[in-house]
């Protein structure tokens, strides 16, 4: 779906992996296109629907650490949407914050989701 949404745009590159703390291979729970808000490597702690089927998928991760290094980048905003997995990410990006201090945009708000970790 993302690769169909910027197919018009030339400033956009669709890498295959997702951010995280470690670099790895996760299962991802995909619950389909009209659910996609809900897509999350942790369950999801909103009822869909007895006719929502998950689909479990593999995806490799890499820290936004690893990545910033191996390709050049040095970012100075970077925002997070990903569905309960900001502290995860947060951890792979040690480096970045400490070497670019860049302005962070971070959703979050699941604090009634019992597995959602809180970070210490």
């Amino acid at each position: 779906m993302l690769n169909k949404n910027v197919r018009t745009s030339n400033n956009i590159t669709v890498i295959n992996k997702a951010a995280f703390s470690s670099e790895k291979e996760i299962d991802f729970n995909d619950y389909g296109v009209i659910n996609s808000a809900m897509n999350s490597f942790k369950n999801t702690g909103i009822y869909l629907g007895e006719n929502v089927k998950k689909e479990s998928i593999k995806v490799k991760t890499t820290t936004i650490d690893h990545f910033c290094k191996i390709n050049n980048i040095e970012p100075n905003f970077i925002k997070i949407d990903a569905e309960n997995a900001e502290y995860e990410i947060l951890l792979g990006m040690n480096e970045v914050l400490k070497k670019h201090k860049p302005i962070l945009s971070l959703e979050f708000g699941d604090f009634n989701i019992e597995h959602v970790p809180r970070g210490k």
